[in-house]
């Protein structure tokens, strides 16, 4: 795997905008919506050469799209993960119709086209390649996650369970097996109340609602 760091998402409008990046590929991303401030990320968009957008429903972003891929909702299985670290496998719900594709298949043909072909028969074989690249995903197979239903990493090995607690009994992945706490400098806010505003930063934690 590729050691470099990649690009954020967040950075993507700054360097559209200087020229750094000229096309975009977005797979099932909506940053026209979602993105904290949506002024610069438009116009980031409206610099670019390209954009092609893969999608299953016409977002905002989808409608700035060059190129639109329609990939499938139901047509396709695969595996579902959250912030829970667990992963829980599902199956296609119904056959696709005309010559849509599921994701992978587009990223599949595409890589083709450039120069690396990717030739995947089904979702299982994506899946056990990315348990070979990820030690803490090893030991949840595709049959593993069929039987149990959910599985959650670390899972390393083939007869691991999986993995609820992460830091069980207060064990951490530290020299000493405890967390370590790092406190910063407090600042004073730089912004305060005013008859516009109904909060105020308070102390080490949270707001208060500020009198009028």
């Amino acid at each position: 795997m590729d050691d470099r760091v990649g690009t954020r998402i967040t950075e993507v409008p700054h360097k559209a905008l200087t020229g750094e990046i000229k096309a975009y590929y977005i797979m099932g991303e909506d940053p026209l919506q979602t993105e904290a401030d949506l002024g610069p990320v438009r116009k980031g968009i409206e610099a670019l050469d390209f954009v092609v957008v893969q999608d299953i429903f016409m977002t905002k972003t989808a409608e700035m799209a060059d190129v639109l891929l329609p990939a499938t909702p139901g047509e396709h299985g695969g595996v579902f993960t959250c912030a829970d670290r667990g992963f829980q496998r599902f199956e296609q719900a119904i056959p696709p119709a005309g010559n849509v594709k599921r994701d992978w298949e587009i990223i599949s043909l595409l890589a083709s086209e450039l120069g690396y072909p990717m030739h995947y028969e089904n979702n299982q074989q994506i899946w056990d390649e990315m348990r070979e690249l990820c030690p803490l995903f090893y030991g949840v197979t595709w049959e593993k996650m069929g039987d149990m239903g959910h599985v959650q990493w670390p899972c390393p090995t083939l007869d691991h369970p999986g993995t609820p607690w992460l830091y069980k009994d207060n064990r951490f992945d530290t020299p000493l097996r405890a967390a370590v706490r790092h406190r910063g400098a407090r600042r004073r806010s730089a912004r305060m109340t005013s008859g516009r505003w109904c909060s105020a930063p308070c102390g080490k934690s949270g707001i208060i609602p500020a009198a009028r």
